[in-house]
């Protein structure tokens, strides 16, 4: 019960630091009367014929903060957790009940690299932007006699190269868990069954599969560029009050996480049917 405790304290001690934080600092966003956001990432510089973006940038950052945190929460493993430790556990514990409850027991906890994974990195990647600095931080860059703004620093899944390539790896994810649970002969005989009218059902079932890629990536993609835009448009209009719109954002943020990787968890246990051991919600919580 301390234990537990504990963790909801955390919580709620994170939530209010990180609101104060944006609260604070949306006093000093500058104007932005020259603020504009594009679908397509703008390349900061180039590796060789590889153009490095402001949103790959982005990402590296996000990625760089979440091991660093995942280092110093577990650097010291206690059996009363301390602050870091229990925000790690408590968004563990937080995806792990969703994976055993939408896929059982054993299944769920096969999946919860994944599914946590993904809403963790999302999450953050769309919260890190609501801090001020990013997309109002400007590089000069004249191109043909014209001097070009470009941000230093976008939301990562403001990119549809970023957001498609989750789609892809969480499809693989969930394609390869369907192989493994039925071999390739009976994931193939349950996108056709019945039989009789296999012709017709799987090349459905194959354009439903596919369909998941245009999904995940996409709607991922549009919530995020709409936010952004919202933001420039509140910020220009509002000033200091657009404070009330970062805390929808950061809603909106916390939902198209979890959207993303619930639909990940029930594509992966959907490929998975009849996984072993695996009998439904009830396994969740037995020893």
């Amino acid at each position: 019960m301390k234990s537990s405790k504990l963790r909801k304290n955390a919580l709620l001690y994170g939530f209010l630091v990180v609101a104060a934080v944006v609260l604070v600092l949306s006093f000093f966003i500058p104007s932005t009367s020259q603020v504009t956001a594009t679908p397509a990432a703008e390349n900061l510089f180039y590796v060789g014929p590889f153009g490095i973006s402001n949103s790959f940038v982005m990402m590296l950052l996000v990625m760089a903060g979440l091991v660093l945190f995942a280092y110093f929460a577990t650097r010291k493993i206690q059996l009363v957790p301390g602050r870091l430790q229990s925000m790690l556990e408590m968004l563990v514990e937080m995806v792990l009940g969703l994976c055993e409850n939408a896929a059982g027991r054993r299944a769920g906890r096969i999946i919860l690299p994944l599914v946590g994974t993904i809403f963790i990195y999302v999450l953050i990647a769309n919260w890190v932007t609501l801090l001020p600095g990013f997309g109002t931080v400007w590089l000069s860059e004249v191109s043909n006699g014209v001097t070009e703004q470009i941000p230093l620093l976008r939301a990562a899944n403001a990119d549809i190269n970023m957001t498609l390539a989750m789609a892809i790896f969480a499809f693989l994810a969930f394609q390869y868990a369907g192989l493994k649970a039925h071999g390739i002969k009976g994931r193939i005989k349950e996108m056709a069954t019945p039989l009789y009218l296999s012709p017709l059902l799987f090349p459905i079932h194959i354009i439903s599969e596919l369909s998941r890629l245009i999904s995940l990536s996409f709607r991922l993609f549009g919530n995020t560029f709409a936010g952004e835009i919202l933001l420039i448009l509140m910020v220009g209009l509002a000033g200091p009050g657009v404070v009330l719109f970062m805390g929808l954002e950061m809603l909106f943020a916390y939902i198209q996480a979890l959207v993303f990787s619930v639909l990940t968890l029930v594509y992966t246990s959907l490929a998975l049917g009849g996984f072993p051991a695996d009998h439904g919600p009830h396994e969740s919580h037995s020893s």
